[in-house]
């Protein structure tokens, strides 16, 4: 009987270590959301508000995550001018970190005529 009961305790303990193991490695079939290689991308248009170096804020009225609009940091590159109030069209990987202002997964900026 004691033989019995040490053996079903042993063959649980090792269940139960395969389930923690399992959960401890590493996910490799679900995408990565950080992830700017996705093929999901948006985009929406925004105003330039303060530029900052290679960076500016920017304000987006047309985000549906945020419907009274939202201001966000961008980088800007570096072989165009920019001035305040220029209008861009900006394409991100939907990825919105809560910041002041919100920062995205940005992929590029280009100036609208």
């Amino acid at each position: 009987m004691n033989r019995l009961v040490l053996l079903i305790g042993t063959l649980f303990l090792f269940s139960c270590q395969s389930e923690v193991d399992k959960l401890n490695q590493p996910d490799t079939e679900s995408p990565d959301s950080n992830n700017q290689n996705d093929e999901s991308t948006d985009v929406f248009t925004a105003e330039i508000m303060e530029i900052n170096g290679d960076s500016a804020v920017v304000f987006a009225e047309d985000i549906e995550a945020y419907p009274s609009g939202a201001n966000i940091s961008i980088s800007l590159p570096e072989e165009e001018e920019w001035q305040v109030g220029d209008v861009l069209r900006v394409e991100h990987n939907g990825f919105f970190m809560e910041s002041d202002p919100l920062q995205i997964g940005q992929i590029s900026v280009e100036k609208v005529d």
